[in-house]
């Protein structure tokens, strides 16, 4: 909690300083592979370890990515800014076992995000009237990947899809693809946690909580010194 605390004042110091607006953001859901071998469902089930099975994280749990298909591990929950002609600054991020449900953690994260957010960029795994409902309450417009409402749908998922559907809106959508998802890969490469470093859920939530708050406090370093804020990997290799 506190690594998230801190990560969340840095963004808003960013804001504070008018490096960012954070007016649209963007979020996702990362996977990051265990320590150790396979454990598979069925043994989980039956809380049993193969007798040749060695060094098995047992507080790692299976999710399904659609880039990844089935990984056994942990995961990261990401928000990003993705405000046209802004830096890709991380405002937020919270970590669980691989199988957490995407859409249940923003909602939880939805009031600890900085008050200037208008628009939030989301893809087909966040489509819930819980979602809609607690962005429309925040006054912030969800852009959601999703499909046609039926004639009897709520008049709550017609308001989502005529969010989404305005011109405006659609051209912003592409930047979810060009935001949150390269941030993952680029901190994936600078940090080298494809696959955790560590055993154990609280020490693997800390650390990749703590990889996007070194990414932010080296982005503020390149605001401050006039360099291009992204182009962080340089300062990364120093600290090393």
């Amino acid at each position: 909690p506190e690594a998230q605390h801190q990560l969340q004042s840095l963004g808003l110091h960013a804001i504070r300083r008018r490096y960012i607006s954070a007016k649209v953001i963007s979020a996702d859901k990362s996977l990051h592979e265990a320590r150790g071998p396979l454990w598979h469902k069925s043994d989980r089930k039956k809380k049993r370890i193969p007798k040749k099975l060695r060094g098995v994280d047992r507080e790692s749990e299976w999710g399904y990515s659609p880039y990844r298909r089935w990984v056994q591990g942990y995961a990261q929950h990401a928000i990003v800014n993705a405000t046209p002609g802004e830096a890709r600054f991380p405002l937020d991020c919270a970590v669980g076992t691989a199988n957490m449900a995407e859409n249940h953690v923003l909602l939880q994260r939805l009031p600890e995000l900085p008050r200037t957010i208008r628009k939030v960029l989301l893809d087909g795994r966040y489509d819930d009237e819980e979602i809609f409902q607690a962005c429309r309450d925040a006054t912030i417009l969800p852009l959601v990947h999703m499909s046609r409402p039926t004639r009897l749908a709520s008049d709550l998922r017609k308001w989502a899809w005529r969010v989404r559907s305005r011109k405006v809106n659609r051209s912003l959508y592409v930047r979810r693809r060009t935001t949150v998802e390269p941030t993952f890969g680029n901190g994936k490469r600078s940090f080298e946690n494809h696959r955790v470093w560590f055993y154990g859920l609280r020490k693997n939530q800390t650390h990749l909580v703590m990889t996007h708050y070194v990414r932010a406090i080296a982005m503020l370093i390149n605001f401050e010194t006039r360099q291009p804020p992204e182009h962080i990997q340089e300062l990364l290799d120093a600290w090393q």
